[in-house]
Protein backbone atom coordinates (compact mmCIF):
# COMPACT_ATOMS: atom_id res chain seq x y z
CA UNK A 1 0.00 0.00 0.00
CA UNK A 2 0.95 3.53 -0.93
CA UNK A 3 2.26 5.70 2.08
CA UNK A 4 0.81 9.39 1.79
CA UNK A 5 2.53 12.37 0.95
CA UNK A 6 3.44 14.80 3.55
CA UNK A 7 0.27 17.21 3.58
CA UNK A 8 -1.57 13.91 5.31
CA UNK A 9 -0.25 14.57 8.48
CA UNK A 10 -2.09 17.60 8.87
CA UNK A 11 -5.12 15.81 8.58
CA UNK A 12 -4.20 13.26 11.15
CA UNK A 13 -3.57 15.89 13.48
CA UNK A 14 -6.52 17.66 13.14
CA UNK A 15 -8.30 14.65 13.95
CA UNK A 16 -6.37 13.57 16.68
CA UNK A 17 -6.56 17.40 18.09
CA UNK A 18 -10.29 17.00 18.34
CA UNK A 19 -10.10 13.91 20.72
CA UNK A 20 -9.17 17.06 23.30
CA UNK A 21 -12.73 19.11 23.39
CA UNK A 22 -14.88 18.81 25.84
CA UNK A 23 -12.80 15.85 28.03
CA UNK A 24 -13.13 16.27 31.54
CA UNK A 25 -9.54 17.98 33.71
CA UNK A 26 -9.51 14.95 35.84
CA UNK A 27 -9.07 11.79 34.62
CA UNK A 28 -12.18 9.30 35.81
CA UNK A 29 -10.37 6.18 38.31
CA UNK A 30 -8.92 3.73 35.85
CA UNK A 31 -8.25 5.99 33.40
CA UNK A 32 -5.48 7.85 34.46
CA UNK A 33 -2.80 6.02 31.41
CA UNK A 34 -5.27 6.99 28.90
CA UNK A 35 -5.62 10.46 30.07
CA UNK A 36 -2.22 11.37 30.24
CA UNK A 37 -1.10 9.81 26.88
CA UNK A 38 -3.55 11.83 25.06
CA UNK A 39 -2.49 15.25 26.88
CA UNK A 40 0.60 14.41 26.01
CA UNK A 41 0.07 13.55 22.24
CA UNK A 42 -2.19 16.88 22.20
CA UNK A 43 0.39 18.86 23.67
CA UNK A 44 3.04 17.06 20.38
CA UNK A 45 0.38 18.28 17.97
CA UNK A 46 1.31 22.26 18.87
CA UNK A 47 4.79 21.41 18.15
CA UNK A 48 6.12 19.93 21.29
CA UNK A 49 8.37 16.87 19.94
CA UNK A 50 9.39 16.15 23.25
CA UNK A 51 5.63 15.19 24.48
CA UNK A 52 5.04 12.74 21.41
CA UNK A 53 8.62 10.85 22.26
CA UNK A 54 7.11 10.72 26.52
CA UNK A 55 3.78 9.80 24.84
CA UNK A 56 5.72 6.56 23.05
CA UNK A 57 7.44 5.97 26.10
CA UNK A 58 4.65 5.89 28.14
CA UNK A 59 2.80 3.20 25.95
CA UNK A 60 6.56 1.49 25.30
CA UNK A 61 6.21 1.06 29.49
CA UNK A 62 2.77 -0.57 29.36
CA UNK A 63 3.40 -2.64 26.48
CA UNK A 64 6.52 -3.93 27.96
CA UNK A 65 4.36 -4.85 31.20
CA UNK A 66 1.18 -6.41 29.12
CA UNK A 67 2.17 -7.05 24.93
CA UNK A 68 -1.46 -7.00 24.16
CA UNK A 69 -2.37 -3.91 26.07
CA UNK A 70 -5.20 -2.75 23.10
CA UNK A 71 -5.36 0.74 24.78
CA UNK A 72 -1.85 1.41 25.09
CA UNK A 73 -1.16 0.07 21.32
CA UNK A 74 -4.09 1.91 19.51
CA UNK A 75 -2.10 5.41 21.00
CA UNK A 76 1.05 4.20 20.21
CA UNK A 77 0.19 3.77 16.06
CA UNK A 78 -2.19 7.26 16.63
CA UNK A 79 1.01 9.12 18.01
CA UNK A 80 3.59 6.57 15.49
CA UNK A 81 1.37 8.59 12.71
CA UNK A 82 1.93 11.81 14.08
CA UNK A 83 6.15 11.63 13.98
CA UNK A 84 5.70 10.28 10.58
CA UNK A 85 3.98 13.78 9.27
CA UNK A 86 7.18 15.31 10.90
CA UNK A 87 9.33 13.07 9.05
CA UNK A 88 7.64 14.20 6.31
CA UNK A 89 8.12 17.21 6.52
CA UNK A 90 11.65 17.20 7.47
CA UNK A 91 12.44 15.09 3.58
CA UNK A 92 12.94 11.98 5.61
CA UNK A 93 10.15 9.93 2.85
CA UNK A 94 11.79 6.63 4.29
CA UNK A 95 11.55 7.10 8.01
CA UNK A 96 7.80 8.64 7.15
CA UNK A 97 6.59 5.48 5.33
CA UNK A 98 7.96 3.68 8.19
CA UNK A 99 6.42 5.23 11.03
CA UNK A 100 3.21 5.47 9.08
CA UNK A 101 3.07 1.70 8.43
CA UNK A 102 4.18 1.10 11.98
CA UNK A 103 1.13 3.12 12.92
CA UNK A 104 -1.45 1.43 10.78
CA UNK A 105 -0.23 -1.98 11.84
CA UNK A 106 -0.26 -1.27 16.01
CA UNK A 107 -3.69 -0.16 15.67
CA UNK A 108 -4.99 -2.98 13.41
CA UNK A 109 -3.69 -5.16 16.33
CA UNK A 110 -4.98 -3.04 18.69
CA UNK A 111 -8.40 -2.95 17.38
CA UNK A 112 -8.09 -7.21 16.94
CA UNK A 113 -7.23 -7.28 20.99
CA UNK A 114 -10.22 -5.29 21.54
CA UNK A 115 -12.61 -5.49 19.04
CA UNK A 116 -15.34 -4.03 21.17
CA UNK A 117 -13.71 -1.53 23.65
CA UNK A 118 -14.88 1.98 22.14
CA UNK A 119 -11.63 3.71 23.60
CA UNK A 120 -9.82 1.64 21.52
CA UNK A 121 -12.24 2.04 18.52
CA UNK A 122 -12.51 5.69 18.37
CA UNK A 123 -8.80 6.63 18.89
CA UNK A 124 -8.55 4.58 15.34
CA UNK A 125 -11.08 5.30 13.78
CA UNK A 126 -10.24 9.09 14.43
CA UNK A 127 -7.27 8.96 13.13
CA UNK A 128 -7.74 7.17 9.55
CA UNK A 129 -11.00 9.32 9.15
CA UNK A 130 -8.70 12.41 9.46
CA UNK A 131 -5.81 10.34 7.56
CA UNK A 132 -7.91 9.88 4.40
CA UNK A 133 -9.12 13.48 4.00
CA UNK A 134 -5.53 13.98 2.31
CA UNK A 135 -4.25 10.65 1.36
CA UNK A 136 -3.76 11.31 -2.62
CA UNK A 137 -4.40 7.37 -3.66
CA UNK A 138 -8.07 7.17 -4.33
CA UNK A 139 -8.21 3.74 -3.33
CA UNK A 140 -6.03 4.01 -0.23
CA UNK A 141 -8.50 7.04 0.92
CA UNK A 142 -11.28 4.79 0.83
CA UNK A 143 -9.86 2.01 2.41
CA UNK A 144 -9.20 4.17 5.45
CA UNK A 145 -12.54 5.58 4.98
CA UNK A 146 -14.20 2.06 4.93
CA UNK A 147 -12.16 0.98 7.95
CA UNK A 148 -12.64 4.23 9.98
CA UNK A 149 -16.38 3.66 9.40
CA UNK A 150 -16.35 0.01 10.73
CA UNK A 151 -15.41 1.25 13.91
CA UNK A 152 -17.77 3.94 14.21
CA UNK A 153 -20.51 1.67 12.86
CA UNK A 154 -19.59 -1.19 15.86
CA UNK A 155 -19.31 2.24 18.68
CA UNK A 156 -22.51 2.90 17.99
CA UNK A 157 -23.60 -0.52 18.34
CA UNK A 158 -22.42 -0.39 21.48
CA UNK A 159 -23.52 2.63 22.58
CA UNK A 160 -26.82 1.83 21.60
CA UNK A 161 -28.75 0.29 24.89
CA UNK A 162 -27.55 4.34 26.80
CA UNK A 163 -27.30 6.35 23.89
CA UNK A 164 -30.09 8.77 24.80
CA UNK A 165 -28.67 9.12 28.24
CA UNK A 166 -25.54 10.36 26.50
CA UNK A 167 -24.54 13.93 26.09
CA UNK A 168 -25.87 16.17 22.99
CA UNK A 169 -22.40 16.01 21.62
CA UNK A 170 -21.13 12.86 22.08
CA UNK A 171 -24.50 11.87 20.02
CA UNK A 172 -23.99 14.60 17.55
CA UNK A 173 -20.34 13.35 16.77
CA UNK A 174 -20.76 10.27 16.42
CA UNK A 175 -23.53 10.74 14.22
CA UNK A 176 -22.56 13.44 11.91
CA UNK A 177 -19.07 11.68 11.72
CA UNK A 178 -20.88 8.23 10.74
CA UNK A 179 -22.96 10.65 8.04
CA UNK A 180 -19.59 12.12 6.61
CA UNK A 181 -17.68 8.46 6.34
CA UNK A 182 -20.54 7.26 4.36
CA UNK A 183 -21.04 9.93 2.49
CA UNK A 184 -17.34 9.84 0.82
CA UNK A 185 -17.72 6.32 0.23
CA UNK A 186 -20.93 7.22 -2.19
CA UNK A 187 -23.03 5.27 0.29
CA UNK A 188 -25.40 8.47 0.66
CA UNK A 189 -28.29 6.87 1.25
CA UNK A 190 -26.75 5.37 4.66
CA UNK A 191 -25.61 9.06 5.30
CA UNK A 192 -28.68 10.40 4.93
CA UNK A 193 -29.91 7.70 7.21
CA UNK A 194 -27.80 8.77 9.81
CA UNK A 195 -28.77 12.81 9.07
CA UNK A 196 -32.18 12.10 9.90
CA UNK A 197 -31.53 10.07 13.42
CA UNK A 198 -29.68 13.64 14.15
CA UNK A 199 -32.59 15.27 13.44
CA UNK A 200 -34.86 12.90 15.36
CA UNK A 201 -32.95 12.55 18.03
CA UNK A 202 -31.46 16.32 18.80
CA UNK A 203 -34.26 18.45 17.55
CA UNK A 204 -33.34 22.37 17.91
CA UNK A 205 -29.37 21.78 18.65
CA UNK A 206 -26.93 22.85 15.91
CA UNK A 207 -26.34 19.14 14.83
CA UNK A 208 -30.10 19.26 13.79
CA UNK A 209 -29.74 22.71 12.01
CA UNK A 210 -26.54 20.90 10.22
CA UNK A 211 -28.40 17.69 9.50
CA UNK A 212 -31.37 20.01 7.97
CA UNK A 213 -29.06 21.95 5.23
CA UNK A 214 -26.98 18.54 4.24
CA UNK A 215 -30.53 16.63 3.93
CA UNK A 216 -31.91 19.57 1.50
CA UNK A 217 -28.68 19.13 -0.42
CA UNK A 218 -28.29 17.10 -3.66
CA UNK A 219 -26.64 13.55 -2.36
CA UNK A 220 -23.93 13.63 -4.76
CA UNK A 221 -22.58 17.13 -3.78
CA UNK A 222 -19.94 18.59 -1.41
CA UNK A 223 -22.21 20.43 0.24
CA UNK A 224 -23.34 16.93 2.62
CA UNK A 225 -19.94 16.34 3.25
CA UNK A 226 -20.36 16.86 7.05
CA UNK A 227 -17.38 18.23 8.90
CA UNK A 228 -17.26 17.55 12.38
CA UNK A 229 -15.10 16.07 15.30
CA UNK A 230 -16.36 12.81 14.42
CA UNK A 231 -17.10 11.52 17.50
CA UNK A 232 -13.68 11.25 18.18
CA UNK A 233 -13.27 12.06 22.01
CA UNK A 234 -16.55 10.13 22.74
CA UNK A 235 -16.25 6.75 23.81
CA UNK A 236 -19.46 7.36 25.80
CA UNK A 237 -20.13 7.10 29.06
CA UNK A 238 -23.60 6.67 29.65
CA UNK A 239 -24.42 9.93 30.69
CA UNK A 240 -21.38 11.80 30.02
CA UNK A 241 -18.81 12.68 27.76
CA UNK A 242 -15.51 11.18 27.64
Amino acid sequence: MPVPRPSTPLAIALALLLLAAAVPAAAPPGREFEFEVRALVFQGLKGDVESLERALALCDEALAANPDDAQALVWHGSTSLVLSGIAYRSGDIAGGGALWQEGLGEMARAVELAPRDVAVLIPRAAALLGAARNVPFPQQAIELTRTAVGDYEQVYTLQRPYFDRMSEHARGELLLGLADGHHRLGQHEDARRYLEIVRAELPGTDYADQADSYLGADPGSAAIAVRTCHGCHESGTAGGSR
